[in-house]
């Protein structure tokens, strides 16, 4: 069984999606933004199982392949 994972509300995944103009926050050093609007996720910046929390200054929008890349 896993633990308990905190619900991320739709207020929050709105606010979230809306500061990231619904694109993808990925920053790579020499390509710059991603910019995806496909498969778009919320990810922590500080993973939960690493000491990280559900505040917004720890969630971002990752599109599903930089999301998976990331693991």
């Amino acid at each position: 069984m896993q633990p308990y994972r905190p619900y991320i509300s739709v207020k929050t995944k709105r606010l979230l999606l809306s500061k990231a103009q619904y694109q993808c926050e990925h920053h790579h050093p020499h390509a710059g933004r991603c910019r995806s609007k496909y498969q778009l996720q919320v990810d922590h910046i500080q993973p939960l199982s690493a000491g990280g929390d559900q505040k917004i200054s720890n969630l971002r929008i990752l599109c599903g392949v930089h999301n998976r890349a990331r693991n």
